[in-house]
C-alpha cells in the first residue's frame, strides 16, 4: 500500500506589517493512492490492484509574528465542508 501527497498553496497578506502578517489564499493538495490486495482463500484465488490520483481544492491562512530578529508563522489549510442541507 503506497499514499503519496503534495501540497501547493498560494496566499496573498490582507494585513502587511512589519511586526504582524495575515494571509488567505487557495491550494491544491494531490493524493496519490496504489496497493494491491490478495485472496488468500483457496476457493477464491485472485488479487486486485488499485492506482488512484486525485487533487483536493484548499483555502489556505497564514500569520505571521516577528518579536526582535525572530519570525514566527504558521501555515493552515484544510478543506470547507458545507453544513447546512438544502430543503
Amino acid at each position: 500500500l503506497g499514499f503519496d501527497t503534495l501540497s501547493a498553496y498560494g496566499t496573498f497578506d490582507f494585513i502587511p506589517g512589519d511586526m504582524l502578517e495575515v494571509g488567505l489564499g487557495l491550494g491544491v493538495t494531490g493524493m496519490s493512492f496504489d496497493g494491491k490486495v490478495t485472496s488468500t482463500d483457496v476457493g477464491t484465488p485472485g488479487s486486485v490492484s488499485f492506482d488512484e490520483d486525485f487533487a483536493l481544492p484548499v483555502l489556505a491562512v497564514t500569520g505571521a509574528v516577528n518579536v526582535g530578529p525572530f519570525e514566527f508563522s504558521a501555515l493552515l489549510a484544510g478543506m470547507l465542508e458545507r453544513l447546512r442541507t438544502l430543503p
